[in-house]
Order: structure tokens, then sequence, then C-alpha cells
């Protein structure tokens, strides 16, 4: 079995885990998460933090972007095959972008060097920072831009696996926050 192969194996592996998840199981869980995240060192620091509008299988992270007031949050939009950064000015000026994602307008953020704090979705993660991903490989092409921050990926304590298939282009993250 190729690496791609391996890859969509375990994405379908973790779509039937996720769909076993109760409503419930689901926000109990994500205020687990978010509980540790406002708890660490990297979070305390970091003045602009790079967050996600979660989609209905993810830990959800809009009760933390109500929360968020003293630090500037920005929000990835897809364009085309990469990720602009935008900053979050509320809930309700968000929009539904190409992939079905909420995503806030107004003008790119282009400032990757006052980023203290990027939190990752994805679909499974290694121990050692290793994430698979949705398959377009918008992380992959944003993370190594941002220099300065810390790139924790966010999930589910069953979306933690022993090893995730990867490509050289597959970019590892500092570490993992899970619940």
């Amino acid at each position: 079995m190729d690496i791609q192969q391996e890859k969509e194996r375990l994405r379908e592996q973790m779509k039937t885990r996720k769909q076993s998840l109760t409503e419930t199981e689901r926000l109990f869980r994500s205020g687990k998460i978010f509980e540790k995240i406002l708890c660490h060192e990297a979070y305390r620091k970091a003045q602009t933090v790079l967050l996600y509008a979660s989609l209905p299988d993810e830990p959800d992270t809009f009760p933390l972007l109500n929360g968020w007031t003293f630090k500037k949050v920005l929000l990835p939009v897809v364009e085309g095959d990469f990720l602009t950064l935008k900053v979050f000015t509320g809930i309700h000026f968000l929009q539904k972008g190409s992939l079905k994602v909420e995503e806030p307008q107004g003008e790119p953020f282009t400032d990757y060097e006052a980023i203290g704090l990027v939190l990752v979705p994805g679909v499974a993660f290694s121990p050692e920072g290793r994430r698979l991903g949705r398959g377009k490989g918008y992380y992959d092409k944003l993370l190594p831009q941002l220099k300065n921050a810390v790139k924790i990926g966010v999930c589910f304590d069953f979306q933690l696996v022993s090893e995730i298939p990867s490509d050289p282009w597959d970019y590892r993250l500092d570490g993992i926050i899970s619940g």
C-alpha cells in the first residue's frame, strides 16, 4: 500500500470514529480540550493567535472564539490552493466560504511574525507531531511561513494514532492537545 492509500485508509477510519461521537460528547470533549489550551504557556504568552472555525466533526471552537477578547484572533480563509489569514471581529461577521467553513471578511493579515500560537485542526495526529489533514495541503503550505509561532494540533483522544503516513512536505507540529 502506498502512502496516499494509507492516508485515505486512515481518513476513513477516523471518519467512522467521529460518526460514533454524539453531539453531547463532542461538546464535552471540546470543553476539556480548550481548558488545556487556556492553561498552555504558548497561549498565555501569545498576543496574536491563529485559530480555526470548527466543522461539525471537529472540536468545537466557537465557544473559544466568543471568549477570546484579550488577544488578536485570526482565522484562515481558503483562496484557491492556499490559506489567507484574516482578523476575527465577531461571530456575526463570519460567512461560509468555498469549503463551507465559516470565514471572516476584510483585508488579509500579513504580519506572520506577530503570530505566537497556531491551533491546527486535523483528521489524525501522532504523538511526535505528525498530522493527517483532509488532503488539500493548506496547512502544510501555510505553517512553514509562521516561523515564530508555536504550532499545536487540536483533536479528540481517539484521533491520536501511533503513526501517521507522511510525505516529505507534511509539516510537523510542535505539540498536540487532545481530550
